[in-house]
């Protein structure tokens, strides 16, 4: 634990190793957008005057479509040759961004700048052409828990990408709606010997809950306040490998009563997705995590820098961007950090979203 090594000279990164936890420290960046001026205060408490009682809200600010996000040159258009062919990208390109044909949603992928991943790291964005629908600001709504559900559902091969959502107040820096879409596993977890696998994934249940299509949703054993939903499908063998859609469309309907519950508590959030497959089994799952955050940084105990948390920090393998030494920094407290910004108390969160999925 805590060991400082290289990882994969060709992708470019150190990481720290603090099991179940990971650190990596990113030797090349590219350039990135600022952080949006007007979600800036989005960190601090209204009205608070005490920084250590201070907590974020997920409630976006005014959105403004004049200050969002660089398009065009970096759309993903499948596998052309402008992109080249690259595995990430014709990864990206399988995924069935049209989930929804009879409603004409349909989602964009870009190439995403920072931070840089050499495999590819990507912005997934309702169609913008769409002005009314889709110039919106950074929080879910139902028909995007039902679409990303969806384009979760068509990874391939499964358990090769992970899709996430970081909410105002949870380390969203642009207002406006996206996800992002990661390779899996992620470097740190491509190393010889360590886990293949984000920590979150192999937290214990603490409580659990059947819900309709063969679903469960489970308060998980986390340092951060974590609901878990998860769903099986068998006869997933051969050509069709299609999920039903009413099983996807009872899934979406639960997570989107998760998201609204941590929406009505203005707490933080950050969600994921994502797929597997069990080929001896015959088997397919698919699992979504629903984070309740308190506050979007924290210092990083011992010193007086802030650390800024997203879902991949959530889910285990934590980003730094800044020096060795931040990274270093990080060794031995990355537990820590996450209950320090989790949303509590738990078991109030949990008995309101068994009480939302109840209306289901």
């Amino acid at each position: 634990n805590g060991g400082i090594s290289n990882n994969h000279g060709c992708l470019a990164i150190k990481c720290i190793y603090d099991d179940p936890y990971v650190a990596q420290l990113q030797l090349v960046r590219t350039l990135r957008p600022p952080r949006s001026k007007e979600m800036s205060g989005t960190a601090v408490a209204r009205s608070v005057s005490n920084s250590d009682a201070a907590t974020a809200s997920c409630q976006p600010p005014q959105y403004n479509p004049c200050n969002s996000f660089l398009v065009g040159p970096l759309r993903l258009f499948g596998k052309s040759d402008f992109h080249g062919e690259g595995e990430p990208r014709v990864r990206m390109s399988k995924l069935s961004t049209r989930p929804n044909e009879a409603d004409n949603r349909m989602w964009d992928i870009y190439h995403n700048i920072s931070p840089v991943d050499p495999r590819g790291h990507f912005l997934l964005i309702p169609n913008l052409e769409l002005s009314k629908e889709n110039w919106r600001d950074q929080s879910l709504i139902t028909e995007d828990c039902h679409d990303i559900t969806c384009l979760a559902s068509t990874i391939e091969p499964a358990g090769s990408l992970v899709i996430t959502f970081n909410s105002v107040g949870a380390g969203a820096s642009q207002n406006h709606i996206h996800c992002h879409g990661w390779v899996c596993p992620p470097p740190p977890l491509l190393k010889e010997g360590k886990r293949n696998n984000y920590a979150v994934e192999d937290a214990a249940v603490s409580s659990s809950l059947n819900l309709q299509r063969g679903a469960t949703v489970s308060l998980l054993d986390y340092p951060c306040t974590c609901i878990k939903l998860s769903v099986t499908i068998d006869g997933v063998r051969g050509a069709d490998k299609r999920w039903p859609s009413s099983t996807l469309n009872a899934f979406g309907g639960a997570v989107t009563k998760v998201v609204k519950t941590a929406q009505e508590m203005e707490a933080p959030h950050n969600v994921a997705w994502t797929n597997s497959q069990d080929n001896v089994s015959g088997t397919a799952t698919l699992n979504s995590y629903v984070f309740f955050r308190s506050k979007a940084e924290i210092n990083i105990p011992n010193t007086n820098v802030a650390f800024r948390l997203g879902a991949s920090e959530m889910l285990g393998l934590f980003h730094c961007t800044g020096s060795k030494d931040q990274m270093e920094s990080l060794s031995g407290e990355m537990g820590n950090i996450l209950s320090a910004v989790s949303k509590e108390p738990r078991d109030l969160i949990w008995n309101r979203v068994q009480t939302e999925l109840s209306k289901l």
